[in-house]
């Protein structure tokens, strides 16, 4: 039976993590973004996880070999996944581990497969605050689809908990983080669309881990002789909050990415039009100029020509 994770005191997961030595040389420092909120957005606010307790969510989510994970990439269409084991730290309370699959993207058209490479890696910690908190962080590329080595693209999750024995909670941010200068020219577009994926597949991921509880629960209240119904939590989606809260901060986020478009673009406009000004001016002078110049020379003309 895998050891069970052991909280570290005395950091935060930002501290260690920005410090984590990598052995699989496919995984380097650089793929990963700060552990913090810092620069994401948020894609999935914080939802209680019914009758999960944080070692629990692991053992049936996160820990090697879990027949959720390919379930869940399964129902995704996805493909050819392999997910190497966790290289877990001595203490048992952060590691890394290397996957790699076949996604679906919508570019350069809808259906296309395409490899997807993900680094993972993870620190378990005790708050200053006395709570437990799992810092969990992947970071994604696709390097055969165009410019798709320009950018990685980063799911955050905070799974916190007010002890070992309490049902824990789950928030999701995400962001895309720059990998060379290139992805200056397309983050407008592609920001938005990585954000928008990565919304519907996480949100799609803690659906099933509430649907997966559920049954759980539902299955151990008959085993246990207390009638047929289901101990139904109603899953997170079915909470009016949370999905006004996600579709809000969705709706706010494309809005922000939209002006942001139209005012490069309005930027753009009023350079070109500052341009033609300048142009018209050149113009009107080198009329002028031409015109003096030919007034001179007619002058001279008629002054140097005899009377007749």
């Amino acid at each position: 039976m895998p050891e069970p994770l052991v909280p570290m005191s005395g950091t935060t997961a930002d501290k260690f993590l920005s410090k984590q030595v990598y052995k699989n040389n496919r995984i380097a420092q650089n793929m990963f973004s700060s552990a913090t909120r810092k620069d994401k957005k948020i894609m999935l606010p914080q939802t209680l996880l019914k009758g999960l307790t944080i070692q629990k969510l692991w053992d049936n989510v996160f820990q090697d070999n879990t027949e959720f994970l390919r379930k869940y990439h399964d129902r995704r269409n996805e493909s050819k996944l392999e997910i190497g084991p966790w290289d877990y730290a001595v203490d048992h309370g952060s590691g890394s581990r290397f996957v790699s699959l076949v996604a679906i993207v919508e570019v350069p058209r809808a259906g296309t497969p395409t490899p997807l490479n993900q680094a993972h890696r993870f620190a378990y910690i005790n708050t200053p605050e006395g709570k437990l908190m799992l810092v969990y962080q992947i970071s994604s590329q696709t390097p055969e689809v165009p410019a798709g080595g320009s950018f990685r693209t980063e799911a955050y999750f905070e799974i916190t908990a007010d002890s070992a024995d309490s049902d824990c909670s789950i928030a999701i941010w995400g962001n895309c983080r720059k990998m060379s200068m290139s992805f200056s020219a397309i983050q407008y577009i592609a920001t938005p669309r990585a954000i928008k994926e990565m919304t519907s597949a996480y949100r799609q991921m803690v659906n099933m881990i509430s649907e997966d509880q559920d049954r759980a629960m539902w299955e151990g209240s008959r085993a246990g002789g207390r009638g047929p119904a289901p101990a139904s939590t109603g899953g997170w989606m079915c909470e009016e909050k949370a999905l006004l809260t996600a579709a809000r901060e969705a709706q706010i986020q494309t809005m922000r990415y939209r002006w942001m478009e139209q005012q490069a673009e309005i930027e753009h406009l009023q350079r070109t039009v500052s341009l033609l000004k300048w142009m018209a001016y050149v113009q009107v002078a080198a009329v002028v100029v031409a015109l003096s110049g030919f007034g001179y020379l007619l002058k001279r003309h008629l002054d140097l020509t005899p009377e007749a």
